[in-house]
């Protein structure tokens, strides 16, 4: 019945497909295939079927590790949201520098990802929370302290020497941002390969 159940609140939300909100999929499934296996260790009672569960089970983790911490991330690192921590310490270190900051909601919510790494004090935060319960991403926060969490327009803020403004790697290519012209104002955060996922600009 768990199994039977458990993807339902799933498959009702209105956002896009995520595997997250089926993870508690993984204890039916989890249970039936230990169920399997001391099946099979009981039919089947041998040093040479314990060996080959064990060495079956070492190899598969081993190579799913390695695509995990090797792999993926230099692959498809806007896909695990890479970034985010270098961006946002990078923030926090600058934030008393500039008069208003743009920290862009591209890839998601950043103002959670600030908030943890900048160990912002809760009380303050609760205190100016305001919730935008509107939109496609519900539940947005789009104002802290002089940090918006939106996308800047590059053509607006590029002569303003008191904004700082961190862009996301595909907002520089849906802005038509030519990296080579303007390279000394730009601060890659987070190099994965030849891009970096997330870039801060300031008027030089």
């Amino acid at each position: 019945m768990w199994l039977l159940l458990a993807p339902i609140p799933a498959a009702l939300t209105r956002d896009q497909l995520s595997a997250t909100r089926a993870m508690s999929m993984s204890v039916p499934l989890v249970y039936f295939i230990a169920k399997g296996i001391d099946i099979i260790l009981q039919k089947f009672k041998s040093p040479a079927t314990t060996l080959l569960i064990i060495s079956a089970y070492l190899i598969s983790f081993v190579y799913y590790s390695d695509l995990y911490y090797n792999h993926m991330i230099k692959k498809s690192p806007t896909e695990f949201l890479y970034g985010y921590k270098q961006a946002a310490q990078y923030v926090t270190q600058n934030q008393s520098k500039f008069d208003q900051i743009y920290f862009s909601n591209f890839y998601g919510q950043p103002y959670i990802y600030y908030l943890f790494y900048s160990k912002y004090p809760p009380a303050r935060y609760q205190s100016q929370a305001n919730l935008n319960l509107t939109g496609p991403d519900i539940g947005r926060v789009e104002k802290i302290d002089n940090i918006l969490f939106k996308a800047a327009q590059y053509d607006s803020v590029k002569d303003n020497n008191r904004i700082l403004s961190v862009f996301a790697h595909d907002e520089i290519i849906r802005q038509g941002i030519n990296l080579k012209s303007d390279f000394n104002s730009f601060t890659r955060l987070s190099q994965v390969n030849d891009i970096s996922t997330f870039y801060a600009y300031q008027t030089p």
